[in-house]
């Protein structure tokens, strides 16, 4: 009776590490998931460790194992530990890269939103070197600054004009809407040596650079 029922405690386990294996083998891995194979792979691999013991134990019992590689068997079953160890960083590190991944779509998304907005404002707004080169220019501010018409295409682009302020400044570049002042409904006048001229009304930001200096500027403007 005692010799049975010690077979039954070992063949309960082993049942249910079964069990618990095929389970662990039948959870999805798609790309993106928040489970991947290789962890699938290592606790299944945990488990596998357990079966190796229980069925050992079970054939030792039965007089079928031969005792001289019970430390082999040990060593084996030992390995479980890794195998876990293995397998929880894997779903760390597949949960850092979902969030990796999904904080790239974020940004490309709210790049492609900031975009669509600027490309459809009925104002005209450039971003602004340190030294006045035009580096973006929206779709309005493409027109009335006679720029080629694609957002890319002025990038360093300095304008063959002359820039008169309100108060009679002049500058031969936009230089002079970068400072670390901002412009508030400021009238600026753009001639170029043709005699084509803009007067324009501009509102501006300074961009600060990672030294604290002013590394350009954000001017948004219509046409008067």
């Amino acid at each position: 009776m005692s010799g049975t029922w010690t077979v039954m405690e070992d063949v309960l386990p082993m049942v249910a590490f079964f069990v618990a294996m095929v389970a662990v083998l039948m959870v999805p891995t798609p790309d993106g998931g928040p489970v991947s194979r290789d962890a699938k792979g290592f606790f299944a691999a945990s488990i596998g460790c357990y079966l190796v013991g229980t069925t050992t134990s079970i054939l030792s019992h039965a007089g079928l194992f031969p005792e001289s590689l019970s430390p082999a068997i040990t060593s084996i079953e030992l390995l479980w530990i890794p195998f876990v160890l293995f397998g929880v960083y894997s779903l760390y590190s597949r949960q850092q890269l979902n969030e990796a991944h999904a904080a790239a779509r974020t940004v490309t998304q709210t790049g492609q939103m900031m975009e669509s907005i600027l490309e459809t404002t009925p104002s005209g707004i450039v971003v602004l070197s340190d030294a006045g080169h035009v580096t973006f220019a929206n779709r309005i501010a493409r027109g009335v600054l006679d720029l080629e018409d694609d957002a890319g295409a002025c990038s360093l682009h300095a304008l063959a004009c002359t820039v008169r302020m309100g108060d009679g400044e002049e500058s031969a570049d936009m230089s002079a809407l970068v400072g670390e002042t901002p412009l508030q409904d400021q009238q600026v006048v753009l001639q170029w040596p043709s005699g084509w001229r803009r007067i324009l009304r501009i509102n501006t930001a300074p961009m600060l650079g990672e030294d604290g200096h002013v590394a350009g500027a954000i001017a948004a403007f219509v046409e008067q």
